[in-house]
């Protein structure tokens, strides 16, 4: 036993030493194991996170790709080529709006696949999404921009949007990318806008002849002929009263000098041959408006005009009789008319047409057109060029009217009374017998072979493309009328129906037409003969909801006339900067005119 115990107590020595060895051991290896799986989660969260950083940082680098490049993509199908400097978006988009209103969805989709601007939404919703999966949708500047896209997208989506203002969401995305710093990308393949309209806002019409608001109504002007004066008496004028001379490439204006300029009611009523100019007609007084002299400062006048060289005659009313004046350098000679023995009861009008003179009476129910002629010895006497049948209104209240035109190749005199007027023509040796036409208030103008009367009718509905354009060409035997309605002058251009502003007159052989086409449309012409207007096409002459940089809310013209010339029209703007005068000749080109003073 002793031997036993002893052989087991040193086997249990061995033993126990062996398996204290083995315990450490194992102690020492699970540590190892959970120092190397510690370090291994370690590396692997280390890993993790520079992956999911990198994947990140890959995901915002491809972000911000693809907002450089749907940037670009925005850029080029709604704008076209790069902005120029200074040029703002909502500028070059006005351009194009004022060509895309022109247009059917058909004609503005060409080859594109979708009309401009509707297809440019997908751009913009592009853009939108690459900000905000971009690190710009952390920066305030890319929220600003975020929520510009987004805005754009939706006006673009709009069927208005071609003829919509745009100005304010298209200025916002773009200054909002280029707060951001966010450059043109590619674009790829999307098709670029179309090209806009060169037509010059209301800047392009230059310095204004006079500042403030003016009733063009209450401007007086000669008859229709190679050079045209208008006069201005207006005490909210400071430059009042002046007159101008116009010419198709010259406005000259300057100040009626005194005694005139203190005269009251101050107007034209007939012209001036050559480089002459008109005399200027008062409620008392009848001044020369080169010197401001008066030839008579009593006489009541109703018409004038101031021959070539110094010679100017004035008709005057005094006491129901009229007298003439006859003036050359101071020297002032005075007679009497007398109109088929002495009618002085008579209602009636006169005209002087350069050495021609006009009266017509309307006495009970007969209507007279006299005539007489001025040469070497004086004036002529008054004869009758005819009773004008039919003329006499039925107990309306009305005054007879008589007014003329002159071109380089025709006289013409027309005589009105209501709704009715007759024309007569120069052949050369005498007067042409009055042709009848069923024509009121128009505008009158010679052509190469006679005269025209022009006209517009508001349409009888609530449709603005039921207005008539009425024009009626007149020869020395008849006067043709011709018509069109808008609903046939602007075929498959509804949005271009007049607003508001609609001139028409005879310019030569052809008809302008002038008018303000819907809300957005501009100021548009058309020119051609008047068989041919359907077919003719529509010229911007001016955008008048662009002014220098600014897009306007509405028209900035508040009002426009029109004054037929010889071969050429000079149109008279009213707008917010003041009078602006420009011609339109036959070829249809607009020339701004800058005012000379002396």
């Amino acid at each position: 036993m002793g031997a036993f115990g002893r052989d087991t107590s040193n086997k249990r020595t061995r033993i126990w030493t062996r398996g204290s060895a083995t315990v450490v051991a194992f102690v020492h290896a699970a540590r190892k194991r959970r120092r190397t799986l510690v370090i291994g989660a370690v590396i692997a969260a280390v890993a993790a996170v520079v992956v999911a950083f990198g994947v990140t940082r890959y995901l915002r680098a491809e972000a911000a790709t693809r907002v450089v490049n749907s940037y670009g993509s925005l850029s080029t199908c709604l704008l076209g080529a790069p902005l120029a400097e200074g040029e703002l978006p909502s500028q070059r988009v006005r351009a194009i709006q004022l060509d895309a209103v022109t247009k059917s969805d058909l004609t503005r989709t060409g080859d594109a696949g979708a009309p401009w601007p509707d297809r440019c939404a997908t751009e913009a919703h592009k853009l939108a999404e690459g900000v905000g999966a971009s690190a710009l949708a952390d920066q305030p500047e890319g929220e600003k921009l975020l929520a510009a896209a987004k805005e754009l997208a939706i006006s673009l989506e709009q069927k208005s949007a071609f003829f919509s203002d745009l100005s304010a969401p298209v200025d916002a995305l773009f200054g909002a990318a280029t707060t951001a710093n966010i450059a043109l990308g590619d674009p790829g393949s999307v098709p670029a806008a179309p090209a806009g309209n060169p037509a010059p806002g209301l800047e392009g019409l230059g310095k204004a002849v006079v500042g403030g608001s003016l009733d063009l109504d209450a401007i007086s002007s000669t008859p229709p002929g190679p050079a045209l004066h208008f006069l201005v008496d207006d005490v909210d004028v400071p430059e009042s009263p002046f007159i101008c001379r116009v010419t198709v490439e010259q406005l000259a204006c300057h100040r009626i000098a005194q005694p005139a300029a203190a005269a009251k009611g101050l107007r034209l009523h007939g012209g001036a041959t050559g480089d002459a100019e008109p005399l200027v007609l008062a409620k008392a007084g009848v001044y020369r408006a080169a010197t401001g002299r008066a030839i008579d400062e009593d006489a009541i006048g109703v018409a004038a005009h101031h021959l070539a060289g110094d010679v100017a005659l004035a008709v005057t009313d005094l006491d129901g009789r009229l007298g003439l004046l006859e003036a050359e350098g101071d020297d002032t000679s005075k007679g009497t008319l007398f109109v088929s023995g002495d009618v002085l009861a008579a209602k009636r009008d006169v005209l002087l047409l350069g050495e021609h003179l006009f009266v017509l009476t309307l006495d009970g129910d007969e209507v007279t057109l006299h005539t007489a002629r001025y040469g070497e010895r004086g004036m002529g006497r008054l004869e009758k060029l005819g009773v004008l049948e039919g003329a006499a209104p039925d107990g309306e209240a009305v005054f007879p009217r008589v007014e003329g035109c002159s071109s380089s190749r025709s006289l013409a005199v027309r005589a009105r009374v209501g709704e009715r007027s007759y024309v007569s023509t120069w052949d050369g040796k005498a007067w042409t017998a009055p042709v009848p036409v069923d024509v009121g208030a128009a505008v009158f103008s010679c052509g190469a072979k006679g005269a025209s009367l022009t006209r517009t009718l508001p349409s009888r509905d609530d449709s603005r493309l039921g207005a008539k354009l009425v024009h009626h060409a007149c020869t020395e035997k008849s006067c043709a009328p011709s018509s069109a309605d808008f609903g046939k002058l602007l075929v498959g251009e509804p949005g271009l129906a007049p607003e508001g502003l609609v001139e028409a007159v005879g310019l030569g052989d052809q008809v302008m037409l002038l008018w303000r086409a819907g809300q957005r449309g501009g100021l548009r012409l058309r020119l051609a003969a008047m068989s041919k207007l359907p077919e003719a096409d529509d010229r911007v002459l001016l955008d008048d909801l662009r002014d220098g940089g600014n897009i306007l809310a509405q028209s900035g013209i508040s009002d426009l006339r029109v004054l037929p010339g010889d071969r050429f029209a000079a149109l008279l703007i009213s707008t917010a900067r003041g009078l602006s005068v420009a011609t339109v000749d036959a070829d249809g080109k607009m020339r701004p005119l800058a005012a000379k003073w002396p």
